[in-house]
């Protein structure tokens, strides 16, 4: 064969059949994870500040409140944002610490997708 001659095509080996399965699967499961984690975060967030939402009923009656019970309230969010924060920074880099959040969110999902269905509304 001379030395610049072209090369044959080579032929691709198609997947079996079974790992095609296997990872449409793993896209199917993926994409409901992703579906049910925005679902939780719509519903936590209409939760929030929607009509009526906790966030301004919890304003509301931290303004009628005395000062001293704001503080303290306050105090208590931001150490407990900074004991979470810190929880999740010393993890290593092996820890499923951050699974957590997922499976809150993924719960959360569920929650709401379960009260749409037999409600109507989150």
């Amino acid at each position: 064969m001379p030395v610049n001659a072209p090369k044959p095509p080579v032929r691709k080996r198609r997947q079996p059949t079974s790992d095609r399965a296997s990872e449409l699967l793993t896209l199917l499961l993926n994409g409901a994870v992703v579906v049910l984690l925005l679902v939780g975060f719509a519903g936590l967030v209409s939760k929030l500040f929607g009509p009526g939402g906790w966030a301004g009923s919890g304003i509301m009656k931290l303004v009628e409140g005395h000062t001293g019970t704001v503080l303290l309230i306050l105090l208590g969010v931001l150490a407990a944002g900074y004991a979470v924060t810190r929880w999740f920074d010393t993890a290593g880099s092996k820890s499923r610490r951050g699974d957590i959040l997922l499976y809150a969110g993924v719960a959360l999902g569920l929650y709401f997708t379960f009260k749409l269905y037999t409600t109507g509304s989150f």
